[in-house]
């Protein structure tokens, strides 16, 4: 569902990101709002989860989450940074960053165990 590009990974696998278009003709954008679609805080999180399992260092599966704030609405056709930093073995910050470079999201991720090589 989610395509990125340059993807990054700093040494020691502490900082992830990648880029990613959002194409209008994705599924979820046909449920929030008729006329008006907006990228609905699921499909977010689950952007967040497609970026960590795409990175072999990062597989791990995401718990909970705490602190989490939807900032600004995301919108078909626009192109999302993701950030992903490990504070440690079983919390993880994310940023959604929009073209702008404004913050659309941001929070922290419980995961389970320590996964990260």
């Amino acid at each position: 569902m989610f395509k990125f590009e340059n993807v990054e990974s700093t040494e020691g696998h502490l900082r992830l990101r990648g880029n990613c278009k959002l194409d209008a003709h994705q599924g979820f954008f046909k449920g929030h709002f008729a006329g008006q679609p907006i990228m609905p805080a699921a499909a977010q999180l689950q952007m967040v989860d497609a970026l960590i399992q795409s990175h072999k260092a990062w597989q791990t599966r995401i718990l909970g989450g705490r602190g989490v704030k939807f900032l600004q609405r995301i919108l078909p056709d626009e192109i999302i940074e993701l950030c992903l930093i490990r504070r440690n073995s079983k919390m993880v910050e994310f940023t959604l960053l929009k073209t702008d470079m404004s913050v659309a999201t941001k929070g922290i991720l419980t995961v389970a165990g320590e996964t990260f090589d």
